[in-house]
């Protein structure tokens, strides 16, 4: 590098400075000197190709263009996991390989044998690298070469109304029974129950207004039993929030959807039931 600098600088020094040329003369012959030279930029801005300012940009972006709270966290836990696996290394620098590297790490140490799960975390890190894309701060997305995982699709089958009522004698708490008796009620999805306050309830109506991930808020029938549980539910409790399913312990939050999926999955366990039961299928024989 030093050797190409001081040949670069000898000869314009020689043939032009020397020779003081007047200005079209040096133009000319800078140009023919430099032909022999392949001249970069140098980046000014430091930051500019730094993977954790990047990953706050793209978020700051999704979040401002409307990408819904629960999935703005998934991209947020992914890309930051993301980033403690490569540290300091700039965007440009990571490859197909370091891809896979990292899909294997989140595979082996994390005990991820979901294909489902694998693929969710290919996926975002495919959007993040479209985006880098995008920005024009890389020429390829490396994750496009990364091959999908298969998703085996599990099919989800309603409940029959004597596993339903098995479902109800399992639950052993008025949380779990107010949990399964409202998403049979109004078929609602986790981020929807999740995000549900107490406030969202007519009493006198029996109805509750549900808001959807960017659609319009609809209102739905509740049924005796649904109201009568969760009512249950709410006089049990004495943490004071408007929330409408909280966590058992201080400092009192929001049930996440992971909570709410494992709270499903214990009552299951409980039951000799056959079937898949999960929110989903709850919600499938909703819809029956």
């Amino acid at each position: 590098m030093n050797d190409a600098k001081e040949t670069l600088y000898g000869s314009i020094y020689e043939n032009i400075i020397k020779e003081n040329l007047n200005n079209t003369l040096a133009c000319k012959k800078l140009a023919e000197i430099l032909h022999d030279f392949h001249i970069i930029e140098i980046e000014k801005d430091v930051n500019r190709f730094d993977l954790s300012t990047n990953i706050n940009k793209f978020l700051a972006e999704k979040d401002r263009f409307g990408l819904s709270r629960n999935s703005l966290n998934s991209y947020k836990i992914q890309l930051n996991m993301f980033l403690d696996f490569f540290k300091d290394r700039r965007i440009q620098d990571i490859k197909r390989d370091d891809i896979k590297e990292f899909l294997y790490h989140r595979e082996d140490n994390y005990n991820i044998s979901s294909t489902s799960s694998l693929e969710t975390i290919r996926a975002i890190l495919r959007v993040f690298f479209d985006w880098l894309v995008d920005e024009k701060l890389i020429e390829h997305n490396p994750v496009s070469r990364v091959k999908a995982y298969k998703i085996k699709e599990v099919e989800i089958e309603p409940l029959e109304e004597q596993e339903i009522e098995e479902l109800r004698h399992a639950c052993k708490s008025f949380r779990e029974r107010a949990v399964i008796e409202f998403i049979l009620s109004t078929g609602c999805k986790l981020n929807e129950l999740n995000n549900m306050n107490i406030s969202d309830i007519n009493w006198q109506e029996a109805t509750v207004e549900i808001k959807g991930d960017g659609r319009k808020n609809r209102v739905v029938l509740l049924s005796k039993i649904a109201i009568n549980h969760i009512q249950q539910y709410l006089d049990s409790r004495q943490d004071g929030t408007n929330y409408l399913v909280v966590t058992e312990r201080r400092p009192y939050k929001r049930l996440s959807n992971r909570g709410i999926q494992r709270e499903v999955a214990k009552i299951y366990k409980r039951t000799k039931i056959k079937k898949n039961v999960s929110p989903q299928a709850l919600r499938h024989t909703f819809a029956k």
